[in-house]
């Protein structure tokens, strides 16, 4: 952290360093800091996609740990939805955003045929080689209702070594959860 301050105080307009910083406070799960560092950063430099990308996401982790979550995750939707705008074929922002479209524990939230067709689009845009957009893809499934689908893009993105080696045990509870027909819910 000692790093990213000094090369604040020395390019003080420098967007990037501000970024930077957010990103390890995401890392040290210190979300309020990592906000303040993305709102920064968007002041300077307010046409990257980037940077609304990184503010939902940090919105979004916020949002798990507190009484009211909904007030983060509109922050989060607002955020990602001005990423796409400005960049249409940022398949982070479109991913995040289905992402909470298909798991979010608050049903006003959640649109399964939504996120289906955005987990689609970025599993698209990153041809097919993104495990964790595939398996923002059979969440969606799971929650659009067609539980066939959402096994098939599970165990697609088990085939990604990665993937297994990290998220392979909540994947197979994904799994579970779809035999049985029942979403997921973060």
């Amino acid at each position: 952290m000692r790093e990213f301050d000094l090369a604040i105080e020395l390019s003080p307009n420098d967007a990037q360093a501000y970024a930077a910083r957010a990103n390890a406070w995401l890392n040290e799960r210190g979300f309020d800091r990592a906000i303040e560092d993305y709102d920064q950063a968007i002041r300077l430099k307010p046409e990257s996609a980037a940077y609304f990308t990184g503010r939902g996401f940090a919105w979004h982790l916020k949002g798990i740990g507190v009484t009211d979550r909904s007030k983060c995750e509109e922050r989060a939707l607002s955020d990602y939805a001005e990423a796409i705008r400005l960049d249409p074929e940022f398949a982070f922002a479109i991913n995040n955003r289905a992402w909470i479209l298909a798991t979010c524990p608050i049903d006003r939230f959640r649109d399964g045929n939504l996120a289906v067709e955005e987990a689609t689009r970025a599993c698209e845009l990153t041809g097919w080689s993104n495990a964790g957009h595939i398996d923002t893809l059979s969440v969606s499934y799971a929650e659009a209702g067609d539980f066939e689908q959402a096994i098939r893009w599970e165990e697609t993105a088990l085939e990604d070594p990665a993937y297994e080696r990290e998220d392979g045990e909540t994947a197979r509870e994904k799994l579970v959860l779809y035999s049985q027909r029942k979403p997921y819910r973060e």
